[in-house]
Order: C-alpha cells, then sequence, then structure tokens
C-alpha cells in the first residue's frame, strides 16, 4: 500500500471514530433528557385541596379526563394551575 492509501485510510478512520463519538453523546444526552422528563412527571403533585370545578370533579378526575383541562375552571378551581394530569399536557 502506498504512503499517500495509508493517510485516507487512517483519515478515514478517525472520522468513522468521531462519527461513532459524536452518536454516542447524543444518545447520552436524549437519555438524559428522558429522565429529567420523568422526574418532572413523578415529582408532579396535584395541588386542588379538595378544590372541585363546577361538576364536583377534582384533579382525580382530570387525570382520566384530560380533555376536560381548561374547560370546567370556576373561581376556586383551576385546572392547569392545579392538576398534573393538565400541566403535563402543556
Amino acid at each position: 500500500m502506498c504512503c499517500a492509501c495509508k493517510n485516507e485510510d487512517n483519515e478515514d478512520n478517525q472520522n468513522e471514530d468521531n462519527q461513532n463519538e459524536d452518536n454516542q453523546n447524543e444518545d447520552n444526552q436524549n437519555e438524559d433528557d428522558e429522565d429529567e422528563d420523568n422526574q418532572n412527571e413523578d415529582s408532579c403533585q396535584d395541588t386542588d385541596n379538595g378544590a372541585k370545578d363546577p361538576y364536583n370533579d377534582g384533579c382525580e378526575a382530570y387525570t382520566l379526563n384530560p380533555g376536560w383541562c381548561g374547560g370546567y375552571d370556576d373561581e376556586d378551581f383551576q385546572s392547569e394551575i392545579m392538576c398534573c394530569a393538565c400541566k403535563n399536557l402543556k
């Protein structure tokens, strides 16, 4: 093999190594982002403290029916502020 060919092979191998390292770094960042998202969801606490919408439903009902979020709020119940199910939709 000529010297020029050896240099090309070395450059190709170096580029391949750099690409593999970039892919690994990207995979690690995606895993970190997913862990952070899961942590935020797990740490959320409903803050309705007994407050209910006009139909006598609290955050627990909104967890099962997230389509209700923001639609039935009144002066003491604001689903998008109080209910984790609604916060996670934003």
